[in-house]
């Protein structure tokens, strides 16, 4: 046990909350970064720490905080040391490992020479766990130090008897040194770590810690690091390490013991009770009504950001109320909700100027809504919360606001070009991808596409897609938009298809002039849209499977798709798919040699029809092996059966032709070895199986000279089967892009058909229900029974023979004339001009549906690849090489370059030289020179307008 002095305090009550993962973990996720270590064989990287070297470099240093460095050397070196000790963590593992091994040391010492605890010390340990009690003397109860006499919890014990508490003298240290961490991290930025430091304080009081415990938490920290400076690195604690550590320990405790004040004080008891009497005594129509009315008083000028429906209002009033009243009870849950609060604000026009106002009328409301009952007391413990509140709100505002929200929120297109070319050209992507807010990142360009600013988002997509060069580099957000959006693809797709042929657009670039007058250079920068096979294990999960899932058809057309089509098609789709389709078509000769050509039920040819199974069962199997390896890849969909509800199945047999093409083979399987024959196995001679073959034959022949033949159930399965094997050469029309749009077409005509066809057949049954009653007693007529009747309605449509209509009653006139007007004039008119017009409007469509019928047969060819194999065709592409411009201009890497036919000039999509070179100053620190539009002249080439534009702006066209 160590001495009582250096022991921590207990929790005052059994019941204190014990978290299994500290709030540090998410709160200074840097603290446990795994780290590189640089120096002296330390291993740690703590916040801050310097023997990890991996973090993020510090801010430079205010000169207004002289002591920072020396406290930060004095944490860097305890930081390294308790690194370099872990045995677990060992060099260069970083806090985390550190915790780990430290966790490791504690709790199993037997690797370090220390007493190993038999089975018998191990199952005493759990019965003191369940029992609370030290059994074995030991002064610990399952290894954790027991709560000295003063530090007992009165009166929960049986009988009313003091019961001792249990703390983890680890788990205390841990604490500790996370706060250590933390603040060292923060230690530039104040405001954020005011925040982390509240929460700290909150769970430090649930542990019993007051504030006269603090300045010897604070003493004993100073003692361990100084033994570690002095001990172990062997480095003099002096007169500066001590001041540095006096102000440093200094700041935090006044921040911690703030918090620690308002709880010992009763804050959050006081701020519930206060709660509930105004939601007794109002209603929430009432407290909104206040709200309103001393808003209206202390700034009516605020009362234009309250745009929705009063109803509406209150209710965001309420909620807001109720997130102080959490506040006060437990910080950590506002803070987790504060940015995206602050940034929803910001999206309403709030400015950190608004805050102050607001809480004048807040605390305006309490005061009448409380009366009497706000006092001193009640005014101190809401002020303390409102003042962490608005602290907190107005600085996420505060970080949160520049140029470019600021003309999000204002929804301005011009304010936010003006505000792009005011931007570094080293920062413009930056300004554009993200906002950072202390540890969390919006993006301006999500924000104008899920708030509808079509526009906006285009210029920032064109901005950011914009080729820019100066003397030093190539400037092209490309990299900066994918590594903050991996998922804008799948984003466009549902949210904003528009935006997607911009999007492409900007990947590409053609050269400026023909090499030999019949060729160009293409830039096609597709790394982002195939997908690293690393990170996409499935293929369907890529952006470019996104887009084949989810994309618009329009967008299939686009030349950056069809080069990303033509690349996977080349490279293994067209072998894999003429494989498959080769195997089918093998079966399909197989099958029509076997059941048509020759006779199905001669058991002399038993031994083809099972060879014809055979194949269809290696088909089955092979099928099977590849949906499980789907199924434990995680390269599912879903099916949906019914609205709302759906399984999940492998994506193979979610393609349609795939899964017609799975039921053929196994219903093929199921005909060959369930053949008749395959029972009349037990003949003892082919003598006797020839003669049974024959008498089956001349039966059946007999049979089927009587007339009476009728198919058996098999035969019925085998002629399904022979509609489905034929029915998937079908694919093999995606070979040729005019037959595959051709088999489109097709089947979207079929489709307005069957629509078509559905309202007929109600009309027919409907009317023949009605002339049936009205003719039931002629029979001759062809209206005796209700089948007779329909058929001769089906007739009459087919005009195949002229119906009966003699001694036809007026009212069955009337009946059959309504239908025949409904039916021939009506139906089948509307059908005839409903496929011109869908044959017209699927002539611009048809081929993007047949690119992206192929692009489908790509990526199922791709989920039928090994991983390695996938990486092999990912490094054979050399995306990550720089991609030449010109002979010589190496460009931004990502991409591949192509020598396409000079053709491509005549495409709507061809820009010639796409990329901005700026002369003058380069830095990354300067802005781009604005180009000014030039005005529209009468020159038809336009050629000299752009030139003087260029040279206003210092732009060249010269690659040199």
């Amino acid at each position: 046990r160590r001495p009582r002095a250096s022991r921590p305090p207990s929790a005052t009550s059994p019941t204190s909350p014990r978290r299994s993962t500290p709030w540090t973990r998410w709160w200074c996720p840097s603290c446990f970064r795994a780290t590189t270590s640089s120096e002296g064989g330390g291993g740690g990287g703590g916040a801050g720490a310097g023997g990890g070297g991996g973090g993020p470099p510090m801010p430079p240093k205010p000169p207004a905080a002289q002591k920072i460095p020396s406290a930060k050397k004095l944490l860097r070196a305890a930081s390294r040391l308790s690194g370099g000790l872990t045995s677990v963590g060992g060099p260069g593992a970083g806090l985390a490992s550190t915790r780990k091994g430290m966790n490791t040391n504690y709790m199993s010492r037997a690797g370090d020479g220390g007493p190993k605890k038999s089975a018998f010390m191990t199952v005493l340990g759990a019965i003191e766990r369940v029992t609370g009690l030290d059994i074995d003397g030991d002064g610990t109860v399952g290894g954790d130090v027991i709560a000295e006499q003063d530090d007992e919890d009165p009166g929960t014990g049986r009988g009313g008897a003091a019961k001792k508490t249990r703390f983890s003298r680890l788990a205390w240290g841990l604490e500790i040194w996370d706060m250590v961490c933390v603040a060292v991290e923060l230690i530039y930025e104040p405001e954020l770590l005011k925040q982390r430091l509240t929460v700290i304080a909150s769970h430090f009081f649930s542990y019993g810690v007051r504030n006269t415990h603090l300045k010897a938490i604070g003493m004993a920290l100073q003692g361990v690091i100084g033994e570690i400076l002095i001990v172990h690195l062997k480095t003099p604690w002096s007169a500066a390490e001590s001041v540095a550590w006096d102000w440093f320990w200094a700041y935090l405790e006044v921040n911690l013991k703030r918090t620690i004040d308002a709880y010992e004080a009763g804050v959050a008891d006081r701020i519930s009770a206060d709660w509930k009497t105004m939601m007794t005594s109002h209603s929430e129509a009432e407290f909104g009504d206040i709200f309103y009315s001393e808003l209206q008083e202390v700034a009516p000028e605020m009362i234009r950001l309250f745009v929705r429906p009063r109803k509406l209002q209150y209710s965001t009033f309420i909620e807001f109320m109720q997130l102080l009243v959490r506040f006060s009870a437990g910080p950590e849950e506002y803070y987790n909700q504060v940015k995206p609060l602050a940034i929803r604000h910001m999206k309403y026009g709030v400015t950190s100027q608004s805050i102050k106002p607001f809480g004048a009328a807040l605390f305006g409301v309490l005061k009448r809504i409380l009366g009497e009952g706000y006092n001193e007391s009640s005014k101190g413990a809401w002020e303390y919360v409102w003042t962490s509140v608005s602290r907190c709100m107005a600085d996420c505002l505060n970080v949160g606001s520049n140029l470019v929200t600021v003309s999000l929120v204002a929804g301005e297109v011009d304010e936010l070009q003006r505000a792009l070319d005011l931007a570094p050209r080293g920062q413009r992507a930056d300004w554009i991808t993200r906002v950072q807010i202390h540890d969390s990142v919006i993006s301006p360009l999500y924000w104008a596409v899920r708030d509808g600013k079509v526009d906006m988002a285009r210029l920032m997509i064109n901005d950011l897609l914009t080729l820019r060069a100066d003397t030093d580099a190539y400037y092209f957000g490309y990299d900066q938009l994918w590594d903050v959006h991996p998922d804008i693809v799948g984003v466009l797709c549902k949210l904003c298809p528009a935006l997607l042929d911009d999007l492409f657009d900007g990947m590409m670039w053609h050269s400026g002039s023909s090499g030999d007058g019949d060729t160009i250079r293409v830039n096609y920068y597709i790394r982002a849209l195939l997908g690293d096979p690393d990170v996409f294990p499935d293929a369907w999960a890529t952006p470019f499977g996104v887009l084949a899932l989810h994309g618009p058809a329009s967008i299939f057309v686009h030349p950056l798709v069809v080069k990303v089509l033509e690349l996977k098609w080349k490279r293994f789709g067209m072998a894999l798919f003429l494989a498959m389709e080769g195997w089918y078509t093998l079966i399909l000769i197989g099958f029509e040699v076997v059941f048509v050509t020759m006779d199905a039920h001669d058991c002399n040819t038993i031994g083809a029809r099972m060879a014809v199974g055979a194949l269809a069962a290696a088909t089955v199997l092979a099928q099977s092996i590849l949906m499980m390896g789907q199924m434990r890849g995680g390269q599912v969909g879903t099916f949906v059966y019914f609205p709302g509800r759906g399984i999940p199945l492998p994506r193979w047999v979610l393609k349609r032709s795939n899964a017609l093409r799975l039921v053929s083979m196994v219903l093929l399987t199921l005909v060959s070895f369930l053949d008749p024959c395959m029972s009349s196995g037990s003949s003892s001679s082919s003598s006797s199986s020839s003669s049974s073959s024959d008498v089956s034959m001349s039966t059946n022949t007999t049979l089927q000279e009587e007339g009476s033949y009728h198919s058996s159930g098999l035969d019925i399965i085998t002629a399904l089967v022979a509609l489905l094997l034929w029915g998937g050469t079908f694919q093999l029309c995606t070979l040729n892009h005019r037959l595959s749009a051709f088999i489109f077409t097709t089947g979207v005509l079929v489709s307005d058909v069957s629509r078509v066809l559905a309202v007929l057949c109600l009309i027919i049954l409907a009317f023949a229900t009605a002339l049936v009653r009205l003719e039931q007693g002629f029979p001759d007529r062809g209206f005796g029974t209700f089948p007779d009747a329909a058929f001769t309605l089906v007739r009459r449509i087919l005009q195949t023979d002229p119906m009966p209509t003699d001694g036809f009653s007026v009212i069955s006139w009337i009946f059959f004339l309504t239908f025949a007007m409904l039916s021939i004039v009506g139906m089948l008119n509307i059908l005839i001009a409903q496929l011109s017009e869908t044959v017209a409007a699927l002539a611009l469509r048809s081929e993007a549906f047949a690119i992206l019928n192929r692009i489908h047969l790509a990526l199922e060819a791709e989920t039928m690849l090994s991983l390695s194999k996938r990486r092999q065709i990912w490094t054979e592409l050399n995306l990550h090489e720089n991609v030449p411009f010109d002979e010589g201009y190496l460009g931004p890497s990502g991409g591949i370059q192509c020598i396409e036919s000079s053709s491509v000039m005549l495409h709507p999509k061809y820009v010639k030289d796409r990329l901005i070179r700026v002369r003058g100053e380069a830095s990354p620190l300067l802005p781009w020179p604005v180009v000014e539009k030039p005005e529209e002249s009468e020159d038809e080439d336009g050629e000299g307008e752009d030139e003087d534009a260029g040279s206003q702006a210092g732009v060249d066209d010269d690659p040199n």
